[in-house]
Order: C-alpha cells, then sequence, then structure tokens
C-alpha cells in the first residue's frame, strides 16, 4: 500500500525533452504507468492537494504507478517557457513517457491537459494503451466559434495575467471571485487563497500568459478523430469553466470512446466532491484494475468514526459538531471512505460497512 509519506514527499526526479528543456516529475505506487498530463492549476509536485491530485495519487498509486510532471517553466522544472506550445508540450509529455519505455502508458488528461494528451496519442499509439479525460475539450476556447461574453472574458484574462497576475491583493481577490469560484465552486475564502498563493509560487506572469494563450487558441480535433486507444471521457453537467458539451463533442470525435456525465458543477473534480468515489470506480473498471482495498482495512480511525455517525443518520453538520470538524472536512472523510470501499453512495458504504460487522465493533 502506498503511504502517506510516499504521496506527500516523493522523490523528484529529472528528464530532457527535445529541445533540452529539463522537466521534474515524481513517481507513485507500483504497477502499470499513469501519466497525469498536466495544467496550470497544478500544485507542487511534493505536495498534492485534494483540489487536484492527492486523491488521484491515493485512489490508484495501489495498482499503478501514477506519474505527475511539472510543465516546462513551472515548478521544479526549468524556469524557461519558450517556446509554449502544443508541439513543445507534446515533446514533453514524450519525454517522460519514454521513461518507461517499451512499456506503453495511460494518459490521465484534467481539463485542458486532453490538448497534448490527444495530440501525443495521435503522434505516438504504440506508446499510449488508454486515455482517460477529465473536464476536456479538444479545442480552446478561442476555437468554439462566436461568443462575444466569453471573447470579453479571454480579454479580461489576458489583461490581468499581463498586469502581474494579481499580485495587487485587490486585483487577486476579484480575479478569485470571478475565475476561480468557477473552476472550484463552493469553495472557501481559505481554499481559494490556497490556491491563489500556488499559482503565484509555480508560475510567473508571462509564462502564464504564454501557457493560457497557447491553450486557448489550440484545436486537436483532427488528432481526437484519429486516435485508436480506448478512450474514457467524465464531464461534470454542470462544469462553468468548460461547457458539457465539448465533452460530448470531444468524446464523440475519438473512435469508440465512452462518455460519463458526473452530476457535479466542478470543473476539476476534487476529493472531496460527492461523484469521486464513481469518477474512481469508473477510472479503475476502464483500466482493469482489481479493486486491493475493498475492505474495511482500507479506511482510517477517523473514516469509520464518521461513517459510524452517518449509519445513525447523521448529516454532515451534525457530525460536523460532534467531531469539531467543518462540514467540508467530514463530506471529505466521506468522499474518501467511499472510494476506500469503492461503493458509489452513502447507503451501499453503510451496508457494505455493516455486513461486516464494523458497527457492532466497539467504539
Amino acid at each position: 500500500m502506498t503511504t502517506d509519506q510516499q504521496i506527500g514527499h516523493p522523490d523528484i526526479r529529472f528528464c530532457r525533452s527535445r529541445d533540452g528543456t529539463r522537466l521534474a516529475f515524481t513517481v507513485c505506487g507500483t504497477g502499470r504507468p499513469i501519466v497525469m498530463v498536466p495544467l496550470h492549476f497544478g500544485e507542487d509536485l511534493d505536495a498534492p492537494s485534494l483540489f487536484n491530485a492527492r486523491h488521484w495519487v491515493e485512489g490508484l498509486s495501489g495498482q499503478a504507478r501514477v506519474v505527475r510532471y511539472d510543465v516546462r517553466g513551472c515548478g521544479y522544472s526549468d524556469s524557461n517557457f519558450e517556446p509554449s506550445t502544443l508541439e513543445s508540450w507534446a515533446d514533453d509529455l514524450d519525454a517522460i513517457v519514454r521513461v518507461f519505455a517499451p512499456e506503453p502508458v495511460t494518459l490521465l488528461a484534467i481539463s485542458h491537459g486532453a490538448l497534448p494528451a490527444a495530440r501525443y496519442a495521435n503522434l505516438h499509439p504504440q506508446q499510449v494503451s488508454h486515455l482517460i479525460v477529465v473536464g476536456g475539450s479538444a479545442r480552446g476556447r478561442s476555437r468554439r466559434g462566436p461568443n462575444p461574453a466569453l471573447e470579453q472574458e479571454t480579454r479580461a484574462q489576458r489583461e490581468a495575467m499581463a498586469s502581474g497576475w494579481g499580485f495587487d491583493q485587490n486585483f487577486s481577490a476579484a480575479f478569485r471571485r470571478v475565475f476561480y469560484s468557477r473552476t472550484f465552486p463552493g469553495a472557501t475564502d481559505a481554499q481559494l487563497a490556497e490556491i491563489d498563493a500556488t499559482m503565484h509560487r509555480r508560475w510567473s506572469a508571462d509564462c502564464l500568459l504564454a501557457y493560457s494563450t497557447a491553450v486557448w487558441q489550440a484545436d486537436v480535433s483532427a488528432d481526437a478523430s484519429k486516435l485508436s486507444c480506448p478512450s474514457l471521457v467524465l464531464h461534470s453537467r454542470d462544469d462553468q469553466v468548460v461547457p458539457l458539451d465539448e465533452g460530448r463533442r470531444l468524446a464523440a470525435l475519438i473512435p469508440g470512446a465512452r462518455f460519463v456525465t458526473l452530476s457535479s458543477a466542478y470543473h476539476m473534480l476534487p476529493g472531496y466532491d460527492g461523484e469521486w468515489p464513481r469518477v474512481l470506480a469508473e477510472t479503475k473498471s476502464f483500466l482493469g484494475l482489481a479493486d486491493q482495498f475493498n475492505d474495511l482495512s482500507a479506511l482510517t480511525p477517523r473514516q469509520i468514526e464518521v461513517l459510524r455517525l452517518v449509519s445513525k443518520g447523521h448529516t454532515d453538520k451534525e457530525i460536523a459538531r460532534n467531531l469539531q470538524l467543518s462540514p467540508r472536512t467530514v463530506e471529505m472523510h466521506v468522499g474518501r471512505a467511499l472510494a476506500a470501499l469503492q461503493c458509489h453512495t452513502r447507503a451501499e458504504a453503510v451496508r457494505f460497512a455493516a455486513e461486516r460487522g464494523l458497527f457492532s465493533m466497539p467504539d
């Protein structure tokens, strides 16, 4: 089993892209390689969070090697981000994948990580065994046809990045309300501040502007239509950043792709969202990964404590008061318990645990 130490403090390794750019990456777990194709809402390689990566690493690293890397110009990778193009990102992904050659990899692309993933899978089909896309699209916002409101928003974001990426506190707060909150609806002020601090630490204004501009102008529709690997596309029904129709369009372009609509508003599904257990189960089923932790030994003491209270009919707010936690933290523990037990609903998890005597055990 992967330990918290391995997840939170992994060894950082390096490889070089075709043009010599040094790329930082980490590997956690054992088994087949699953490469997470990064996006600008990344987090430090040595401190994955429940917003982006930690739940993926925890959920998959027991049966696979989960590979994460910093894009050029960001984090531990070389600070020189030029060129920031779809082609350079595909070259960077190739450098990471070839670390594991000749073994093919699964590409796990979240949000606009779908763009370099589709391009790479088309150029190097022998290197990709499976493709999974969550909240992605085959084209950037500037390639989706006339949309005055979206064009105005894009101009505002470009101007904001060019003027210093929110280092002015008043601007930063306004930017979070308009943009971050659409990506992570319902996030608390503390969580938004954490995202903001991470973005400032990892990105320069010039690098982020170049990266975002290239994303907005990219179109991999032709690549997607030529893919031959098994593909799974998942998309939140109420995604406010990439519309559901864009996810459907991507799935329709990829021959034989399976499309799953999620009952969520999150663009990048965090580990505490109620749909996360379903996403993890869909992913494992798609990849044919055996469920190794579908028993009570997978639960932490806190998860057991929360699940006991759920079985007694308590709401998240009541559990939070009882355990002196926040409702959001209770929701996180429930979600991670469901994922550990491979259950889709609270009722299913309670029934599973009760059948195995959890609630007859002494507190």
